[in-house]
This record gives structure tokens, C-alpha cells and sequence, in this order.
């Protein structure tokens, strides 16, 4: 397991393990089980059972991320999808049959929060995907291109030491030989100055 991806995975778990002691400390010490069978009752009901529950879900989702695994954020996004859902969806049911703003407005910040964090923790499932088991390649890829630059310019200085045996890339002579030049033109049997005084004489055109 790469451990690039394990410490990202490791950073949502501070996240979950917050949500779940909130939800545990309303859940089981500070609300009581609701009662009455009308719809607020029940959407209250439900919404007490969501803390419990939820909280001890989130709890163990933490726990889990904790070791790193790319899977567990899979978990901790349907955790959270359904936390979010179940939270806005009793907010809305309960204010619908009186209750109070202030209830709804809690669940609907909550729950939002909630949805936007399963949507976190999906995005960074995904964007793991490319890392899995990426770090020993990643961490030896500078190493490898050196190693492989080192033989060439050896044998480019070995080369040039016997003689400048390495050809140009057009296909040229040798690097560091002499160009060969053209021979010069053969002198006219009369000679350069006999020539020259024929061009030169009047009138002989």
C-alpha cells in the first residue's frame, strides 16, 4: 500500500471521529427518547435514532480510516451520504408539523455538512486511484533518468579519446577531423599570367 495514499486517507479520519462524538453525546446523554405517534413524533423519533446509530457508525468509519485503506473512504462516503440525507429529511418533516426553526435549521447545517464531506471523501477515492502503489516508482524515477544519462557521456568521451571515431548526426566526417578540401584547378599550359593577358589585350575580341 502506498503511503501517499495512506496518509491522505488518514486525514478524513479526524473529521469522522469529530461528527461521531457529536453525535453520540446528543444521541445517548443529552436528548431523550421522543414519544407520540403524530408526524413530528415520529420524524423526532427518528431523527434520535439517527444520532445514536449514526454515531456509532461514524465511530467505527473513523476507525477504519485510521488504517489507511483507499476502500474505507467508500465507507465513510455512504456513512456520511445517508447521515445527511436522514438529518435533512427529518429537519424538513418536523417543520412541516410545527416544529420549531431553529431544530430544522441544526439538521439542515448538519446534514448538509454531512453530504459535503460523503462528496469529499468520494473525490479523494477517485483521485487515489492513480497513486495505488505508485511511491517506490515515483520515488526512483529521478535515480533512473541519471543513471541512464551517465553511459553516454562516457562513451562520448571515450569515443572522442581515440580519435573521434563518433560520426555528426548528418552523417558527416568524424568530429575533430580535418574537412577535406576540393583540389584546386590545374594552371593552363601557358600559365595564369599568359591567360590573363590575352583576356586583357585590345582589340582582341
Amino acid at each position: 500500500m502506498s503511503s501517499i495514499v495512506a496518509e491522505r486517507v488518514r486525514r478524513h479520519a479526524a473529521p469522522a471521529a469529530f461528527g461521531a462524538g457529536l453525535m453520540l453525546f446528543f444521541g445517548f446523554l443529552y436528548l431523550q427518547e421522543p414519544g407520540g405517534t403524530d408526524l413530528f413524533g415520529r420524524a423526532s423519533w427518528v431523527f434520535y435514532q439517527t444520532l445514536r446509530i449514526g454515531g456509532v457508525a461514524m465511530a467505527i468509519t473513523a476507525a477504519a480510516l485510521l488504517t489507511g485503506h483507499r476502500l474505507t473512504l467508500v465507507a465513510d462516503a455512504v456513512v456520511a451520504v445517508v447521515l445527511g440525507v436522514l438529518l435533512v429529511g427529518t429537519g424538513a418533516v418536523m417543520l412541516l408539523d410545527g416544529g420549531g426553526m431553529v431544530q430544522t435549521v441544526i439538521n439542515f447545517v448538519c446534514g448538509g455538512g454531512f453530504l459535503s464531506a460523503a462528496l469529499q471523501s468520494w473525490r479523494e477515492y477517485a483521485g487515489l486511484a492513480t497513486h495505488k502503489g505508485t511511491s517506490d516508482s515515483e520515488s526512483n524515477a529521478a535515480p533512473a533518468k541519471t543513471y541512464l544519462a551517465v553511459p553516454r557521456r562516457i562513451s562520448d568521451q571515450a569515443q572522442r579519446a581515440d580519435g573521434g571515431a563518433e560520426l555528426s548526426a548528418c552523417g558527416g566526417p568524424p568530429r575533430g577531423a580535418p574537412i577535406p578540401r576540393a583540389p584546386d584547378p590545374a594552371p593552363p599550359p601557358e600559365g595564369y599570367l599568359a591567360t590573363l593577358a590575352k583576356k586583357t589585350r585590345p582589340g582582341s575580341e
